[in-house]
């Protein structure tokens, strides 16, 4: 969450949206979790919304945020 809010320039309490609003976050950890044998993943990967961001977590946890776009038109 810290890092949406820092994508979008907020504290991460003023976010409109939690995280487990967007996807379960254990569903999310068991996906990337190691194998049984210990292995670990490192393929792969989950997109989703999150408070107007795109986030992507990758098969090795690692994740990227995108923040929203923003308009450059002029105004009138």
């Amino acid at each position: 969450m810290t890092a949406v809010a820092d994508a979008r320039g907020v504290d991460p309490l003023d976010l409109d949206q939690r995280l487990n609003e967007a996807v379960d976050p254990d569903a999310l950890w068991h996906l990337f979790a190691p194998r049984q044998n210990g292995a670990s993943r490192t393929g792969g990967q989950v997109q989703f919304s999150l408070a107007d961001c795109e986030v992507t977590v990758y098969g090795d946890r690692s994740f990227e945020v995108e923040p929203p776009a923003t308009s450059n038109a002029a105004a009138d």
